[in-house]
């Protein structure tokens, strides 16, 4: 009767020595969590606000890179459209929208296009933004060639 008694507290610890091992598995887990959104919440107001990041995003985001990088502005112009009507605040519709603007020469358009998406995420314009931008008013400044 000894020996059961024995094995029955013998499991009793190895029970408890596992839950407190989840315990603190979970417990680290979830500081590890907190703690890498602490460290990343200077750089939260880079991202976009309202969930882009979805796979019909990823969609949109891949066919417009791969339409500027064939250099299909008017498709461009279309998809970018598109995303826009579905998602009036995003401001990678109007991004894109506004590289294509500026591929077709239509600066005027680019840079209403390119101002919506700053609005929209302020944090883009001295990053990814200005260097279009400017050039967009420059070319509005020279005229017509």
């Amino acid at each position: 009767m000894e020996e059961v008694v024995k094995e029955i507290r013998a499991i009793k610890r190895l029970i408890a020595l596992a839950a407190f091992s989840i315990f603190v598995f979970a417990i680290s887990s979830l500081a590890q969590s907190l703690f890498a959104l602490r460290m990343m919440e200077p750089y939260r107001n880079l991202l976009p606000q309202g969930g882009y990041y979805k796979p019909e995003f990823a969609a949109f985001s891949n066919k417009a890179n791969d339409l500027l990088a064939a250099l299909k502005y008017d498709e461009l112009v279309s998809l970018a459209t598109d995303q826009i009507k579905r998602r009036p605040d995003d401001p990678y519709g109007y991004y894109y929208l506004g590289l294509a603007r500026y591929g077709k020469a239509d600066y005027k358009g680019a840079v209403e296009s390119l101002n919506r998406a700053a609005e929209l995420a302020p944090t883009w314009k001295d990053q990814i933004i200005k260097p279009y931008l400017e050039a967009a008013e420059k070319a509005l400044q020279a005229g017509p060639k």
